[in-house]
């Protein structure tokens, strides 16, 4: 087939995401990911705002399908679309197909996490106004009274800003009156926020009221974006999986544009687990071995280090180790290595060209067929594709 032809067999794709936070890159890098997707795709993106106040296709561009990033229940005029949509925001009952996080895991994940740290209280900072059917108090309730954690919610504005940091107790009463019975009972409160700014901002308020954290307060946010590690304390934070997120997105929308059904409609993922950070993380032995178990892996993933190894370098058990780091973390010691592993290989084949026999020793293998092998297990492709599809 000629370029020409090409062309005109490739689908039009929008993206409807926004630009001002660092999430929605991720789910973009992730959606094309996917192997071959540029070639049977055209994309362009517009923003929620455009979309809203102007006709953002033109006669020449005109989508074939879409990816969104919004609650349907606030933007009804997603449903009046006659081309298929797919959004990134999970759902049980959206009225496009979606492929998002799983709420209760990710909850799941908060509450193990403040409950291994000892936390006696959890509040929890949703946004003013969500959709009900996304708000995670449904599942963090019953999650903190099985393990008997007093719960309360309360929520937020989500437009705000560093500037409105000195304001947060006005804005919002229930947080510092949870402080306040916190500090009364001299007991500890967790605090979890729906995204890492508004985590940044509560730890910021906190530090100006002078409140120690993690020691009396710990707070956790979500996305571990760039905002969870300027913050001061740096900011723990559920990670999601964006990437799977995007690329599961694209291919579910591919076969919607080629008349095939996208069972199952709604897909959840679950997260990746917890990045532990120093507003959530203590002094104690066993949280002081955990963080440097996971600086050791950082170091010395590629060299091919395993669990053994760490257990026997830290002086613990296998198991108490793995019990404790899946409780803070939400993933096992040897998964993490994995990742690390991964993620160094895919700098490496981005920044260099290296051949596979060269590159395969940087990252702990003696030998190249081994690292294709642990590569495609983890990325979904080979080290060539992957390769070949990101160096543009």
């Amino acid at each position: 087939m000629n370029t020409e032809e090409n062309k005109t067999t490739r689908k039009n794709v929008a993206i409807l995401l926004e630009k001002d936070y660092e999430r929605p890159f991720r789910l973009i890098h992730g959606l094309l990911s996917h192997p071959g997707v540029q070639e049977r795709c055209a994309f362009r993106n517009f923003t929620l705002f455009e979309a809203r106040h102007e006709d953002i296709f033109s006669e020449d561009w005109k989508p074939d399908g879409m990816i969104v990033c919004y609650d349907e229940k606030k933007e009804l005029w997603l449903k009046d679309l006659d081309i298929p949509v797919v959004n990134l925001i999970g759902s049980d009952d959206g009225h496009h197909p979606s492929v998002g996080t799983d709420y209760r895991l990710s909850s799941k994940a908060a509450v193990e996490h403040f409950d291994t740290l000892n936390y006696k209280n959890l509040l929890f900072v949703e946004t003013m106004g969500i959709d009900p059917a996304l708000r995670m108090d449904q599942y963090l309730g019953p999650m903190c009274e099985e393990r008997h954690i007093k719960f309360s919610v309360t929520t937020m504005p989500d437009a705000l800003t560093t500037k409105d940091i000195g304001q947060l107790g006005e804005i919002c009463p229930d947080l510092d009156k949870a402080i306040e019975e916190t500090l009364k009972n001299d007991s500890t409160l967790g605090i979890y926020t729906r995204h890492d700014l508004r985590g940044r901002l509560i730890v910021d308020y906190l530090t100006r009221k002078g409140i120690d954290i993690p020691g009396t307060v710990g707070v956790l946010g979500c996305f571990d974006c760039v905002d969870a590690k300027l913050c001061d304390p740096p900011l723990s934070s559920v990670m999601l999986r964006d990437m799977e997120i995007g690329a599961r997105g694209i291919a579910k929308l591919e076969r919607l544009m080629a008349g095939e059904a996208a069972e199952p409609k709604h897909e959840k993922i679950p997260p990746r687990g917890v990045r532990v950070r120093g507003s959530t993380l203590g002094q104690s032995k066993g949280e002081m071995e955990i963080l440097r178990a996971r600086s050791i892996i950082r170091d010395r993933a590629k060299d091919g280090i395993t669990v053994d190894m760490l257990v026997d370098e830290l002086n613990i058990s296998r198991s108490t180790f793995e019990k404790y780091f899946i409780a803070l973390t939400g993933h096992s010691p040897a998964q993490e290595i994995r990742q690390v592993r991964t993620d160094w290989a895919r700098e490496l084949l981005l920044t260099t060209d290296l051949p596979m026999t060269q590159l395969a020793p940087l990252i702990g293998f003696k030998d190249r067929r081994a690292f294709i092998v642990f590569f495609k297990r983890e990325a979904g492709m080979t080290p060539a594709a992957f390769r070949k599809m990101n160096k543009r």
